[in-house]
């Protein structure tokens, strides 16, 4: 039995195997101990009701979070490292979304903030932090798609996805450097999810910030991103959902494994973390990481020949010896182990 991969599928797993050292100083691990800086949120309302996002340490016993995520709050708790902790004030911008936490038992270490002079630029690496669905840190993997002049800083628009409960969560570049919160995506969109820039953290923080006792937000207004269309920001208005769909159709295109693809890798996964509700974030984003790196026939062959080396007998000798298969199963390995540490899976 002879098994021929295309020459096109090769040529894929040899560029893997040349990354250039631009792409190799990405180290995904960083974000292990920064994500030990990022705390849940939880917003509890007077009539009982509650809200969860995220929040990121900025300074000692400082929390700098979306205002959209505590604006109804009568009282405030922070949850990291196994415990809570009670936020005794507040500082708010409600027009720009940003809103700091006062907790001073809380003993997190602040995430750095670049220097005023540092320039973000389009198709850079990020990285956004936040806990998914309230329930677990999963860091999403992106590039900067464009940089929205508003209000003395630059609203950063990226493809690196969040969801709820990631509101207020951080947005770093590849050095592990906060550069922005995470706020709001599109209406209509997929693709375009938005952060409010660390210049307007920076700012309050520096400004000797006006604490107040926690209380619902009802002064200030309302975020700039919400409201009717004209009283959007330029980049965000559109003259008819037409126009939202000619954006959509502009981006790039989605990875290509099916859905099928993607449950059974996840349920695996699961199982082999013991079907922890919290392997069901970790593994998603494990596979979402794989998706990003191959195509989906490729990764098929990569999988076949590794998978098929375990055989005992004839029929495994055949995938043994092979020409370049153990470089097609070390590469696979590694696409593997990368999405497995990024997604902070052991």
């Amino acid at each position: 039995m002879q098994i021929r991969f295309p020459a096109r599928h090769i040529a894929v797993v040899f560029t893997l195997l040349c990354l250039p050292a631009a792409a190799e100083s990405f180290n995904p691990a960083q974000f292990l101990p920064i994500s030990a800086s990022i705390v849940r949120v939880t917003a509890t309302q007077p009539t009982g009701g509650a809200s969860v996002g995220s929040g990121v340490t900025v300074a000692p016993s400082i929390i700098a979070t979306s205002c959209h995520v505590i604006r109804e709050a009568s009282d405030i708790q922070v949850g990291g490292a196994g415990g809570t902790w009670n936020v005794d004030a507040e500082s708010a911008d409600v027009r720009r979304d940003v809103c700091l936490l006062r907790v001073p038992s809380w003993q997190g270490t602040p995430v750095h903030l670049p220097a005023p002079a540092d320039a973000l630029q389009t198709g850079a690496t990020v990285v956004a932090l936040g806990f998914t669905g309230g329930m677990a840190i999963t860091p999403r993997f992106g590039h900067i798609r464009a940089l929205h002049d508003f209000d003395g800083g630059q609203v950063i628009e990226a493809d690196a996805p969040f969801t709820s409960g990631s509101s207020g969560g951080g947005l770093f570049a590849k050095d592990g450097t906060l550069i922005g919160l995470l706020t709001f995506r599109l209406r209509n969109s997929d693709h375009g999810y938005y952060s409010v820039p660390v210049e307007w953290v920076r700012e309050q923080l520096g400004s000797e910030p006006e604490w107040s006792a926690v209380h619902p937000l009802h002064e200030g207004g309302t975020p700039f991103w919400q409201g009717d269309n004209d009283d959007l920001p330029a980049f965000m208005r559109v003259a008819d959902a037409g126009d939202v769909q000619a954006a959509a159709d502009s981006a790039p295109r989605a990875n290509d494994f099916p859905t099928h693809a993607r449950s059974e890798y996840v349920l695996g996964c699961m199982r082999e973390h013991n079907m922890a509700q919290e392997a069901l974030y970790k593994c998603s984003c494990a596979i979402d990481a794989i998706a990003a790196k191959v195509d989906y026939e490729t990764w098929v062959d990569l999988s076949t020949v590794a998978n098929a080396t375990t055989i005992a007998g004839e029929r495994g000798g055949v995938m043994r010896d092979m020409k370049d298969g153990r470089k097609l199963i070390a590469v696979y390995r590694e696409i593997q182990d990368n999405a497995k540490k990024s997604c902070f899976l052991q």
